[in-house]
């Protein structure tokens, strides 16, 4: 197995970020709050295409399919113009 140079650096949260990590952890769903944070992130970059975390099949996928495609911006469908009512 290859190694790969970690470095430590922190970030401050809010008790709501808190919260959810933890209850993350206690429903066993991650180890440890940074293994969440390492899991969010990597859903993040594989999202914005970010290699090498961006692959053909990411979690993300059915994300972008929900919003029309990679980064697009969603547009309003327009509504169909109804016919003015002839007044009498």
């Amino acid at each position: 197995m290859m190694s790969v140079e970690k470095k430590r650096w922190s970030v401050t949260l809010t008790k709501p970020y808190l919260d959810a990590l933890d209850r993350l952890v206690t429903e066993g769903i991650y180890m440890d709050r940074g293994s969440a944070i390492r899991a969010a992130l990597r859903l993040l970059f594989a999202f914005h295409d970010i290699p090498p975390f961006a692959r053909a099949r990411s979690p993300c996928d059915q994300v972008k399919l929900e919003r029309g495609g990679k980064r697009e911006k969603e547009e309003k469908p327009k509504e169909e113009e109804k016919p003015k009512e002839e007044e009498k």
